[in-house]
């Protein structure tokens, strides 16, 4: 403001006009709406949560629904938030924000930042508080924000007003300069353009049109759009600004910038992978430094050395070089005592040329050449002529001016090629791919890749330039006393001046469609990269959670089966048991049976005789059996020593007896109980039912078709 104050004291005439305007430059409407946007409030947790994810603190509340958070979030009153953990998808968080009496969801995502769309945050609470001012002005000012950009005169703007003052104030300085200084020369500039030698000023005689370079901005203090003087609301990431001139405006108001960038020094600080054009304007100067300087000490120094230009210099020391020029450019020495090879001068200069974005033989003058030159070196007055006219035609100021000096430096290489071996065909051939093409960065190579070059017609039209350097660029040490020795006059220059703009309009058309072209194809490539890899992503979410359910459908069905086995399998215990149990039963009825139980005693008696084989045993029985067996003892001992050939002495023991729920029988002992044998009807059910098990399963319920083997 002070700076507009000063040059409107310079232009009173205009005082009126722009104290108006002035006090319309910056609108604070929607600095008030984001300062009333409501505050956001946390809902914490109070429950513990299992498998807090470690980037969320007490806003997490683990897998609750949505009823559940509406719930909280109406409680806590507007402006409150909360995360909760999605219940569709594994790892999957959303934030829910109240906000005009509703709960919103979005999806949240976390990639060493949170993000819901493109802007990135530290923390939730900064996401929160930034979104509840877009709604905040979404809600109140929808209408007025989808205006401003439209509605606004762009000459109206402050920054349009800034640089017409800016230009003013550099006017009336010139003018003093030339008032008080009669010696002040003139002097004509490789390209034909009348500048004054002791105060140059890019801007005041070439006006390239030059698009802003923008980038996303995080503005840490209040900023106001230098397009529509609005306030640029939000917290991070409010809008765009341009790397070499500082104008910042909203995202709309950008679109509608014109190409009428002003790069400044403060921005522009490098020295390579800058712009000619970019360059010359923030540093106020036709040709850079690091270009005049490694001209001059190889033309002091070097112009003999054999190889200039073909043979390598140490890429450490022009690293270092380049680093030294990118730093601070004055202080860069190239003196013999810092740098003793000459082949390290020229190859700085190679990579200088070869990092420029836009090469230093366009791309428009190259085909202009090519078409002009023919192929052919012969140069007779209307095709020097001819040749330059393209130059001034095709090529931008700056480019002119760098062209113009290094030219007329090959030259005098080439004039010298007696001794350092380098004719204009050899400097030609190797800085064909330097002057008419363009490495830039990695980036820059993809998004625009120069286009493939034709040898044959590049070198012929460089060696060209190079052959008849001095007749093509003026040298700038010839002094003009007035523009009639220079041959044009003021409508001459105005209509040069024209053409130049008419081409450098021409030229961005064409880059500009190149790059939108080749935009869309890697936007395209891209897009279809991403939905790609996110189908990928969902194909394989989907086969995962269909093999998860596909194994659960089995584990499901083998535990039924498997339950079902069992209760088979306990179902015919249980018969198998029953019938075990009649069995029993019946043999109570037979023990108590007096005709058939004897001779069945009487056999058990002796089985048990002749299995043990001893002299002496003793009996034990039922008490009810007492009588019974001392009546067959007698008998059973001498069938047993009819068959054993052993007298057995057999006693009764008359303390001891079975059970009287017993199904009858006898157990034996012998060797004072040490040698006992079982010969009870019991003992020898539960043998039959071991060996007969099998059958009996086979008989009752049929074969089992999964047992393979029957051994």
């Amino acid at each position: 403001l002070v700076f507009y104050a000063k040059c409107a004291v310079m232009s009173d005439h205009r005082e009126d006009e722009e104290s108006r305007l002035g006090s319309a430059y910056w609108k604070n409407q929607l600095l008030l709406l984001q300062e009333s946007a409501v505050k956001p409030t946390m809902v914490t947790c109070e429950k513990p949560v299992k498998e807090r994810p470690a980037f969320f603190g007490a806003e997490f509340h683990g897998l609750i629904g949505r009823d559940e958070s509406d719930r909280l979030l109406a409680s806590a009153g507007e402006g409150s938030y909360l995360v909760r953990q999605s219940r569709r998808a594994e790892y999957s968080y959303t934030l829910c924000i109240r906000f005009d009496g509703q709960t919103k969801n979005y999806k949240l995502f976390y990639d060493g930042q949170h993000f819901v769309g493109e802007k990135r945050f530290d923390s939730v609470e900064q996401l929160v508080a930034d979104g509840l001012i877009s709604m905040h002005i979404e809600k109140h000012a929808a209408d007025y924000v989808r205006r401003m950009a439209e509605q606004t005169i762009y000459e109206h703007s402050p920054y349009s007003q800034f640089q017409r003052m800016r230009q003013r104030l550099k006017e009336h300085h010139i003018a003093g300069v030339c008032a008080l200084s009669p010696s002040c020369r003139c002097r004509s500039s490789p390209v034909g353009v009348v500048v004054v030698e002791d105060v140059f000023d890019v801007e005041q005689h070439q006006r390239p049109v030059k698009s802003h370079t923008f980038k996303v901005q995080t503005f840490l203090t209040p900023h106001w759009c230098d397009y529509c003087g609005n306030y640029i609301w939000g917290l991070v990431g409010q809008g765009l600004k341009c790397e070499e001139c500082g104008f910042g405006a909203h995202r709309r108001c950008a679109e509608k910038a014109p190409q009428d960038c002003r790069p400044d020094l403060k921005y522009v600080k490098r020295t390579f992978g800058v712009d000619l054009t970019t360059f010359s304007m923030a540093h106020r100067m036709p040709v850079p430094h690091v270009v005049e300087c490694c001209v001059d000490e190889i033309e002091r120094r070097g112009l003999d050395t054999e190889g200039l230009y073909r043979v390598s210099g140490s890429h450490e020391q022009i690293e270092k070089l380049r680093l030294q020029f990118d730093a601070d450019p004055c202080s860069a020495r190239l003196c013999p005592a810092e740098v003793d090879d000459v082949h390290a001068l020229t190859g700085l200069l190679k990579l200088y040329f070869r990092l420029l974005p836009i090469p230093l033989v366009t791309y428009a003058a190259r085909r202009e050449l090519v078409r002009t030159v023919g192929g052919r070196l012969d140069a007779d007055p209307d095709k020097l002529k001819l040749v330059g006219r393209v130059l001034r035609e095709t090529l931008p100021a700056a480019h002119q001016a760098v062209l113009a000096l290094f030219a007329r430096h090959l030259h005098r290489v080439a004039e010298l090629s007696h001794k350092n071996r380098m004719t204009d065909d050899n400097l030609a051939r190797i800085l064909v791919l330097t002057l008419m093409t363009s490495s830039g960065t990695v980036e820059q190579q993809r998004i625009d890749p120069a286009p493939p070059l034709v040898p044959q017609f590049e070198l012929c039209a460089l060696q060209f330039l190079i052959k008849h350097a001095p007749k093509l660029f003026i040298e700038p040490t010839r002094t003009l006393l007035n523009k009639q020795e220079m041959g044009l006059s003021d409508d001459d220059v105005k209509k040069q001046l024209r053409q130049m703009i008419a081409f450098i309009e021409q030229e961005a058309n064409e880059k500009a469609e190149e790059i939108d072209a080749k935009a869309e194809e890697e936007f395209n490539i891209e897009k279809g990269r991403l939905v790609q890899q996110h189908r990928s992503k969902i194909m394989d979410y989907y086969e995962r959670k269909e093999k998860q359910v596909e194994l659960q459908r089995k584990i499901q069905n083998s535990a039924m089966f498997n339950q079902a086995r069992l209760r088979i399998l306990k179902a015919q215990e249980d018969h198998i048991s029953n019938v075990l149990n009649e069995t029993r039963s019946r043999l109570l009825q037979i023990s108590n049976d007096p005709t058939a139980y004897p001779p069945i005693l009487k056999n058990l008696i002796i089985q048990a005789l002749l299995q043990l084989l001893e002299p002496e045993v003793t009996l034990r029985c039922r008490q009810k059996d007492l009588a019974l067996l001392t009546q067959l003892i007698p008998s059973c001992v001498d069938e047993a020593r009819k068959a054993s050939s052993i007298d057995c002495r057999v006693s009764i023991d008359r303390e001891n007896f079975l059970a009287d729920d017993s199904a009858g029988g006898v157990e034996v002992y012998t060797l004072g109980g040490k040698i006992r044998v079982a010969s009870t009807l019991e003992s020898r059910l539960e043998i039959i039912s071991d060996q007969l098990i099998p059958d009996i399963r086979v008989t009752v319920f049929g074969r089992n078709p999964n047992r393979k083997f029957l051994d």
